[in-house]
């Protein structure tokens, strides 16, 4: 809490002095008080710092050539509210106070009542309005006297007839303005919200521009273009000292500039006089927080709260964060006199610091401490209730779920994030991820979820949002493939969930590594996981989890041939998804299902399912599930021999891929455009197509296009051809190692021994005969064995020896 000093005379106050300190600390409420007789160096910064100077009027220090008259400009200087003391009824006030009312002490008692009453009413309405009025007495003065500075003393008034005007009506009717004010705010935020001037992200520079003159002396000069500050036409030898003063740093030089933009009565000449000997970086801060010192307290409050925002923002956000503090303020007149000083700069109807750097003024607000967020009573100004009121700001201004379709819809819960973390509340903080967390996934903003996520890493106290943010960690590295990041991640949330006996979020944790081996191509160990997750989910109710568990078992059937099973398993997870009324759940679903009936062979009921899944994607907005079902549709298709609208609908999934930044979804859907020029024909497209499939290289289809690849090149190029087929292999292999009943692992790895046949000779044949033989004895679905066969078919076109044959018997299971 700011002090209030005590200004005096050693030879004739020195006892009174320390009776009023003592009187002032020991009352109720404490005021705390301290003794100016003489702070050498620190007296500047101790008056700058203070509530307000008590200035002890005694002969000696009323007198012209008291040094306790540096105490009193110092005060005038930084704005600070002063308190004249009469002791004797002879001594007469300074004509530069006047016409301050002096409080009466030549009977202690009632002094001390009287001076207590007027420090405890600084802080309120009618406190600031008196101040208010004494700045503004000050400045007139100043103007009668310096006519030189007539153009910068004309916006000071300006600005503090503006507070006065305001602060009246709030001393006129308190509860009227305060009420007022909360009500013009909701209305205007409103607006704001549905006007979209709220939905962009602006982040403040924390450091100032860059420097764009080259010369320093013109860089001052540029800085004063109206010449107000007395910088554009100062004498070159007066700007070169300034210039070998701040080494030339563009920040000193901006922070000079600010310093003469505060302080309407200092000069450059001046300035000279007072900076100190610091370094250019240690300068700038000195520079920055003088100027900030030197306002008057209301442009102070409005420069610290854009500071606290560190973003363009409109004028309803400072008067929302100010309201506790100025109850009725309406900020948009003074941001605008702030703009004609040079120190806030607006962009269309959004206000930012211009001047100064956000981190400079925030270290003019005491740091306080957590407990400001939700303190009852009278608010502290400390950066924690502060920030925590600008980002109960953004939260405030949020758009309706419902409606957040684009980046630019989650705006304010970005900014909302930021000031949570900056506050230290990293609980809330992560509240608000995890709550946009889907929405950015969708929108294909992984790297920034991860990069959001790994900020709160290791400061939540609170188990549940640790565990759902690791969750979500994992989630984003897997879908842009960084398998082993997610793997780390994905065992961490289990282990978390472990260690505090949690049951459903042990499930959740196996569930979510069974998805995370599924997706690596290792259907058995997502088996291994996804089965104890299922029964964790039963066991607890958990109707969400159950469908999610059946739905990833279903898949690994899938993959490992069961297809029967895995269409019992997307069965009772479609009731489920149903019954909850899950859309996006019963999107995937749909599509499991499709791709199931197309396995079959059953072509027809494959694609209405598959239809179905694409349009319910839609309608939610899932528009990697809806680039999903639109390659699905295109693999039933090229089992038609469709295959312009195959390549039609793999080119629409692929644009889906690149509006959300998807890799996977490109690979995916580049994959199946390969197959489908390739056996449309088109052997150059196709090699294009596999070689983009490969930019993202993912465990459960390389393999694939890696045969894709040298089925393309087969023909004019034979040693690339060998390498992509030897290639397969070794990427199939390695996946068997792990899931030896991985049948289409199998396909692929007997049809690029099929190729290498092709190519050196039949000592590969007893190789792919054995390789197509394992796979058959685990899968003969109609569908799965069509589409091998008709790959194995294009490759023996280019087979002259005829040595396929005994392959193609192998690869139907005849």
């Amino acid at each position: 809490m700011p002090s209030h000093v005590i200004s005096y005379a050693t030879v004739d106050a020195h006892d009174f002095a320390d009776r009023l300190a003592a009187a002032l600390s020991a009352g109720s409420p404490s005021l705390p008080a301290v003794l100016l007789a003489d702070q050498g160096d620190d007296l500047a910064a101790t008056i700058r710092d203070c509530a307000s100077l008590i200035f002890v009027m005694t002969p000696a220090s009323v007198a012209e050539e008291s040094p306790r008259a540096r105490d009193w400009q110092l005060a005038l200087r930084y704005g600070k509210p002063i308190l004249p003391l009469l002791l004797d009824a002879s001594t007469v006030l300074p004509p530069r106070l006047q016409p301050r009312r002096t409080i009466d002490f030549t009977a202690f008692e009632r002094g001390l009542t009287q001076l207590r009453t007027r420090l405890q009413q600084l802080d309120t309405p009618k406190g600031r309005l008196q101040t208010l009025k004494e700045r503004l007495a000050d400045v007139e003065r100043g103007l009668k006297h310096e006519p030189s500075r007539q153009e910068r003393t004309r916006d000071v008034i300006a600005l503090i007839k503006q507070q006065i005007e305001q602060q009246q009506r709030v001393v006129d009717d308190p509860q009227r303005a305060s009420k007022r004010g909360s009500i013009d705010i909701e209305r205007q935020i409103e607006r704001e919200r549905h006007s979209g001037l709220l939905t962009a992200e602006h982040e403040e520079p924390i450091t100032a521009e860059a420097r764009s003159v080259p010369d320093d002396a013109a860089l001052l000069r540029a800085l004063d273009a109206d010449g107000k500050l007395g910088l554009r036409d100062a004498p070159d030898d007066l700007l070169a000292q300034m210039v070998d003063r701040t080494g030339g740093d563009p920040q000193a030089m901006r922070g000079l500039v600010a310093l003469l933009v505060a302080d309407y009565q200092a000069t450059l000449a001046d300035l000279l006089d007072e900076m100190p000997s610091l370094p250019p970086a240690t300068l700038s801060e000195w520079l920055h927080e003088e100027a900030i010192s030197r306002l008057d307290p209301g442009a102070r409050q409005l420069v610290q709260a854009l500071a606290i925002y560190r973003r363009p923002v409109p004028a309803s956000a400072v008067d929302y964060l100010l309201l506790p503090y100025l109850p009725g303020l309406k900020s948009e007149p003074l941001l605008k006199h702030l703009i004609g000083m040079g120190m806030v700069q607006s962009q269309g109807q959004l206000y930012r610091l211009t001047g100064f750097a956000a981190i400079d003024v925030l270290r003019q607000i005491p740091c306080g401490e957590p407990a400001d967020r939700s303190a009852k009573g009278a608010p502290r100004f400390t950066q924690y209730a502060l920030l925590h009121r600008a980002a109960e700001y953004f939260k405030q201004a949020r758009l309706p779920e419902k409606s957040w379709k684009r980046l630019d819809d989650l705006a304010p819960q970005l900014a909302e994030f930021e000031l949570r973390l900056a506050d230290e509340d990293h609980e809330t903080a992560a509240s608000v991820l995890l709550t946009i967390g889907p929405t950015l996934n969708a929108l294909g903003q992984q790297r920034r979820l991860i990069q959001l996520n790994e900020r709160l890493q290791g400061k939540l106290d609170d188990y549940r949002l640790a565990l759902l943010t690791t969750d979500q960690l994992a989630a984003a590295h897997q879908s842009l493939g960084e398998h082993e990041a997610a793997l780390s991640y994905h065992q961490q949330s289990l282990a978390l969930a472990r260690e505090h006996n949690d049951r459903a979020g042990e499930g959740i944790g196996l569930g979510n590594l069974g998805q995370y081996w599924i997706q690596l191509g290792q259907p058995a160990k997502a088996m291994e996981q996804l089965k104890p997750a299922l029964m964790i989910a039963r066991e607890t109710k958990d109707q969400y989890a159950t469908q999610s568990r059946l739905l990833g078992l279903g898949l690994c059937a899938k993959e490992i041939g069961a297809t029967e099973q895995a269409l019992d398993y997307d069965e009772q997870a479609l009731g489920i998804a149903r019954r909850l009324g899950d859309k996006g759940s019963e999107s995937v679903i749909l599509g499991n299902l499709g791709l199931c009936y197309g396995d079959l062979g059953q072509s027809a009921k494959a694609l209405d399912y598959l239809k179905q899944a694409q349009a319910i994607a839609r309608s939610v907005g899932a528009r990697g599930s809806e680039g999903t079902t639109l390659v699905n549709q295109a693999i039933i298709l090229i089992d038609e021999q469709r295959y312009a609208e195959a390549e039609q609908l793999t080119q629409q999934s692929a644009q889906l891929a690149a509006e959300i930044a998807s890799p996977r979804l490109a690979s995916f859907s580049s994959r199946f455009l390969a197959m489908a020029k390739l056996l449309d024909g088109d052997r150059i497209a196709a090699q294009a197509a596999a070689e983009a499939a490969l930019l993202h290289r993912s465990p459960e289809h390389t393999y694939n296009v890696l045969v894709l690849l040298g089925l393309a090149l087969l023909a004019d190029d034979r040693e690339a051809a060998r390498e992509h087929f030897t290639a397969a292999i070794g990427e199939a292999d390695a996946l068997l190692t792990h899931t030896p009943e991985l049948f289409k692992a199998l396909d692929a790895k007997g049809l690029a021994l099929a190729g290498l046949a092709v190519i050196e000779g039949a000592e590969h044949m007893p190789q792919a005969i054995a390789a197509y033989g394992a796979a058959r004895a685990i899968n003969r679905d109609a569908g799965i064995v069509a589409r091998v066969l008709r790959l194995l078919d294009l490759l023996a076109t280019t087979d002259n020896a005829g040595l396929l044959s005994d392959v193609r018997i192998a690869a139907a299971g005849t």
